[in-house]
């Protein structure tokens, strides 16, 4: 790990201890990531997945009006494409599908607009559990409307990625006693590809930059 995800680590994890010797609200939250790779220097356009993210949050006050938020999350976010290849029988046909699985840990500075509405903005890092690739397969003969399923695959590509990602957390949310909902969007800072091994066509390498864009929608419930 690298040493400045080290130190957001040990910051997270000093927050969370200090913390804890005050008045602390906790509670879980669950939603739905809309994520999309960003690209430069790629020839493919990525489309938006739709993905799962749940885990605890605790947040304390520093005043009557600003708060400090950690949040622990497992984060499921992604992709998708898809590229062809013609030859002299018809047109071989691939989706892909791609899957990046993180602990995420959020630092979010909070301000209160009214006794129901709070804005937040912070700094994230997420570390990678694990990635893969799913790719359909079909083909198509030259002059025929007939579509041939010809299987699937799923691939692991953790060694594609970056093993960490950080970014920042801009959003707004509701609350009214123990319900919580809250919008965000998250720009991602880290090249994920930034080994320059990401590939999708076999042999096709090169320097491609990959960032994440992530637009989030959870609900929870704070006790």
């Amino acid at each position: 790990m690298q040493k400045k995800s080290v130190l957001f680590v040990l910051l997270f994890l000093g927050l969370s201890s200090l913390f804890s010797l005050t008045n602390n609200k906790f509670g879980l939250k669950c939603g739905l990531n809309l994520s999309n790779f960003s690209t430069s220097g790629s020839k493919y356009n990525y489309g938006s997945e739709f993905n799962l993210l749940y885990g605890p949050f605790w947040e304390a006050s520093i005043s009557s009006r600003f708060y400090v938020q950690q949040e622990f999350f497992y984060s499921k976010k992604g992709s998708s494409t898809d590229y062809y290849i013609d030859d002299a029988y018809g047109r071989h046909s691939f989706q892909i599908h791609e899957a990046l699985y993180y602990l995420q840990m959020p630092i979010l500075f909070k301000t209160k607009v009214n006794e129901h509405l709070a804005v937040f903005t912070g700094p994230s890092l997420a570390i990678l559990c694990t990635g893969k690739r799913g790719i359909g397969r079909t083909y198509q003969a030259s002059g025929s409307l007939e579509i041939e399923y010809l299987g699937s695959e799923v691939q692991d590509i953790s060694e594609m990625f970056t093993s960490t990602d950080f970014s920042i957390i801009m959003g707004i949310e509701y609350f009214k006693k123990w319900l919580v909902l809250d919008l965000r969007y998250e720009f991602g800072l880290t090249n994920l590809s930034d080994t320059n091994s990401y590939e999708i066509e076999e042999g096709s390498t090169n320097e491609i930059e990959l960032y994440n864009r992530t637009f989030s929608v959870l609900l929870g419930y704070k006790l």
